[in-house]
């Protein structure tokens, strides 16, 4: 038999679907029902509304049946035990058939400015006469979840990272490959009389029209995939701990990148292609 009020009884009634009879709160309160639950199994189910049960030398009326789910509760029943039925009474019925059992597990729910004051009241509170005592709080499950969700993002955080450096690594080397193979193109332009500034600027520009093509090709790119697909994936993920906000952030913090590969990576070819004199290019391109 378990005492039920408050946050826990909400618990209750929200996460344990009813499989006979409804819930009425004053009924409840009344002293002369219970709500029975256990889980189904073959030839094991809790009594449905209606019927009568005997707990504790008083005959009581069953006003609803659910689904047994004591996982907000500590402890566990008897490893002994064939199967388990659980029996919810409200406090004053409680008291009044065992009158010398205390209260044995509470909820507290305090304002979240107050949480951490409260928290280290609770700490110094384990530590006294209290010592033993097991203690949830709130902070332990945001921290547990905050673990949970890095573990469930960070693998695919490091592929996101991997495989955007390898796209950057894919456009540095189409620029070092475009530039070298036209060795012999540059030596002729300059041997008409390009400068090496000259040379410096259309390898620039180049460059820059390069990224500018690309920006426009990934930009309605991934606006589509991150507005559209994304939405999609996490739709199937059927979860109600995880939710979906679009961003661009990845796609900002690789324009940048791509910016300054499309001006350093030219510019450093250039230095090497322009090393040995003009002759000496042209016989090696040869």
């Amino acid at each position: 038999m378990i005492a039920l009020e408050d946050a826990y009884l909400r618990y209750v009634l929200d996460n344990c679907p009813v499989t006979s009879g409804d819930f009425d709160t004053e009924q409840f309160a009344d002293g002369r029902y219970v709500v029975a639950a256990g889980a189904y199994a073959e030839g094991v189910s809790s009594p449905a509304a209606g019927e009568t049960v005997e707990l504790g030398g008083e005959q009581l009326a069953v006003l609803a049946s659910v689904m047994g789910d004591t996982t907000f509760l500590s402890g566990r029943n008897s490893l002994e035990s064939s199967f388990h039925l659980a029996y919810f009474v409200p406090l004053s019925l409680f008291d009044q058939l065992f009158p010398d059992e205390g209260i044995r597990q509470l909820a507290v729910n305090i304002d979240h400015s107050g949480q951490e004051e409260f928290e280290h009241y609770l700490s110094s509170y384990k530590q006294g006469l209290n010592r033993g005592i097991g203690v949830w709080m709130r902070s332990d499950y945001q921290e547990a979840f905050q673990n949970a969700r890095l573990n469930k993002c960070l693998p695919k955080l490091i592929v996101g990272i991997v495989l955007m450096t390898i796209g950057l690594l894919n456009f540095a080397n189409m620029l070092v490959t475009k530039t070298m193979v036209r060795k012999k193109e540059f030596a002729v332009y300059q041997s008409l009389g390009m400068t090496s500034r000259q040379l410096q600027w259309l390898l620039l520009i180049e460059g820059l029209l390069h990224a500018a093509l690309l920006t426009v090709i990934l930009l309605p790119v991934t606006f589509f995939v991150t507005w559209f697909g994304m939405p999609a994936v996490f739709s199937q993920l059927n979860t109600w701990c995880i939710t979906y906000h679009y961003t661009l952030a990845p796609l900002w913090a690789a324009l940048p990148l791509m910016l300054m590969l499309a001006v350093a990576v030219p510019l450093m070819c250039c230095r090497f292609i322009e090393k040995g004199s003009i002759t000496e290019r042209l016989r090696i391109a040869a």
